[in-house]
């Protein structure tokens, strides 16, 4: 049963929440990191 593994759950959790910057990387307040979830450029919190 998959909603046993909360593992996974978390990690579907996180993947709905990856936000690429796109093309506005470079206006990134705090820099920029490749997102280990998405592999996909993201702003910094």
């Amino acid at each position: 049963d998959i909603m046993s593994h909360p593992g996974i759950r978390i990690r579907d959790v996180e993947q709905s929440t990856c936000r690429p910057c796109g093309d506005d990387c470079d206006y990134c307040e705090h820099g920029v990191t490749i997102s280990p979830i998405c592999g996909v450029p993201e702003c910094k919190r």
